[in-house]
């Protein structure tokens, strides 16, 4: 059983770095799937309502 955690560990961390890695390099499809779904828009109005606090 340890070592399918293990295994379930190290493969979410792989996929957590390469998804980061997109992310910093600002792939173009990262950029048009955040467009898509607002994520900049959504962030500068949190960003908004935190400092308003």
């Amino acid at each position: 059983m340890f070592t399918a955690y293990l295994t379930v560990t190290v493969v979410t961390i792989v996929a957590n770095a390469g998804i980061a890695a997109a992310d910093w390099a600002r792939a173009r499809f990262v950029l048009a799937n955040s467009a898509e779904v607002g994520v900049l828009l959504l962030a500068v109005a949190s960003l908004v309502l935190a400092i308003a606090r």
